[in-house]
């Protein structure tokens, strides 16, 4: 079975649907799946988005697509257990109550592969809600995260991250996404990507850190960089 019909299955999808939402045929995805037809980067890139996955991912899948997810191993499970965790949600200037030691799940999870590139563990969902990011990801999209300290693996200049705030000794966080900007001289900032002018103003860190104090009462951490985002497909009627 070839590796798109795969995803599609996972994802759901008819050969109809998912040729509706990258505009063209179901013969297409027939003549795609069935190997008639060349898989090539344009394609992947048409297809990938209503698949949940990144157009690499579709190009090179996991090894592993046909068998159970370890403990720490990428991929999918076989019992329906598919796709990423949704933690909650990106917002700026939204402080909300929390209890730092628990998050619950408050979405249903996302229908995205994870990347073979870092343990399964590592990776999850947020939900991005305003404006703070729409030159990247509007209300509603969802951002795939990696997280840094499972991982190991470190902010890169341009990356896009998850950024919280906490005050009051953790009663309170806001959670962002930015852009990790590294200037000629080493230092970093971290600026919001919009066009939304109440989100202009970049974060400023202190020796490249990950986790600072700017004050007494407020806390900033960078927890965790986006390799992707999925948008969920709006309904459309047919008439």
């Amino acid at each position: 079975m070839s590796a798109l019909k795969q995803f599609r299955e996972r994802a759901r999808l008819t050969q109809q649907e998912l040729a509706d939402a990258a505009s063209t045929s179901q013969p297409q995805i027939r003549r795609l799946e069935a190997g008639e037809r060349k898989l090539t980067k344009e394609w992947a890139e048409r297809l990938a988005p209503a698949l949940g996955i990144s157009a690499e991912t579709l190009l090179f899948p996991p090894a592993n697509l046909n068998e159970p997810e370890g403990e720490d191993g990428p991929g999918w499970t076989i019992d329906g257990e598919a796709g990423l965790d949704v933690p909650g949600e990106v917002a700026a200037g939204r402080f909300l109550t929390v209890d730092t030691a628990v998050d619950e799940t408050i979405y249903e999870r996302a229908p995205v592969v994870p990347d073979s590139r870092y343990p399964r563990k590592a990776q999850y969902g947020l939900v991005v809600r305003g404006t703070s990011i729409n030159q990247i990801a509007i209300d509603g999209d969802i951002l795939h995260c990696v997280d840094i300290g499972i991982s190991g693996h470190q902010p890169q200049n341009g990356d896009l991250v998850i950024v919280e705030q906490i005050q009051f000794g953790g009663h309170l966080r806001e959670r962002t996404a930015k852009v990790y900007r590294v200037a000629e001289g080493g230092s970093v900032e971290l600026h919001p990507d919009s066009d939304d002018p109440r989100w202009q103003e970049p974060i400023h860190v202190p020796r490249r850190e990950l986790e600072w104090k700017p004050r007494e009462d407020l806390q900033v951490a960078v927890r965790a960089f986006v390799i992707g985002t999925y948008r969920p497909m709006q309904k459309l009627l047919r008439r």
